[in-house]
């Protein structure tokens, strides 16, 4: 591939200063849409000879032109079939490449980043009718006992900031069993006490109303969701 071979050329270029910095290893963000360079600085990690060379971790400017040969490589990259841009398992998008640059081996390595979305293990509260000293509480759980209903499930989901709770639930004979507002309210209080259910990733679960065996119970079932990075090697090379 011409474009790789022309990287090589530079990258020996600027091995030199790496050597001269004992910079041992050079990343450049690129963006996994466009290809572009983020920002065309790169964050070594490394040792620093004094004080008047970089620390690790600091962004600096390349002394030379390397961003654009790294584009048109990554270009040249996708363009061939080589680049990958989902996750291995195909599920995830990769919103991120690293070109990871090894000086003391030579070596290139291009990582993909992308997220992983998981749901944390089932979290329960519970409220009794004979623990609340709330009439109408009660009378609810008294009102599905006498239509026959004696278990209500209400879903509810939250995301992006704004979450809400379901104003109609599924019992044994309907799968729109209306709730009353007293009640989403007291479902809602609930809620509070998992901070953050509606907020990014956010949550989903349900409410079940329970009256069975003398016990009147209103249980909330809370799965938190959760993202987090991942990242897989896409491409490799030495120079």
């Amino acid at each position: 591939m011409k474009e790789q071979n022309e990287l090589k050329v530079v990258l020996n270029i600027f091995q030199k200063f790496l050597e001269l910095n004992k910079c041992k290893k050079v990343t450049f963000d690129i963006d996994g849409y466009d290809l572009n360079m983020q920002d065309d600085r790169f964050l070594c990690s490394g040792v620093h000879r004094g004080p008047e060379h970089f620390q690790p971790g600091q962004r600096l400017r390349p002394p030379i032109p390397i961003s654009q040969y790294i584009e048109n490589f990554m270009e040249a990259l996708d363009s061939s079939g080589d680049l990958d841009r989902y996750s291995e398992d195909g599920d995830q998008e990769i919103y991120n490449y690293e070109f990871v640059i090894d000086s003391e081996n030579k070596q290139v390595s291009i990582l993909g980043n992308y997220s992983v979305y998981k749901v944390e293990e089932t979290q329960m509260t519970e409220l009794y009718a004979k623990d609340m000293d709330d009439e109408e509480f009660s009378n609810f759980f008294k009102k599905l006992r006498e239509e026959g209903d004696f278990e209500l499930e209400v879903q509810f989901e939250g995301g992006g900031d704004s979450g809400w709770i379901h104003d109609t639930g599924e019992t044994r004979k309907t799968d729109n069993y209306p709730v009353p507002p007293f009640m989403v309210e007291t479902m809602y209080q609930m809620l509070e006490d998992y901070p953050g259910w509606e907020i990014n990733e956010g949550s989903q679960g349900e409410f079940t109303f329970e009256s069975a065996g003398g016990k009147d119970r209103l249980t909330l079932y809370m799965n938190m969701n959760t993202e987090e990075t991942a990242e897989e090697l896409i491409y490799q090379f030495n120079y």
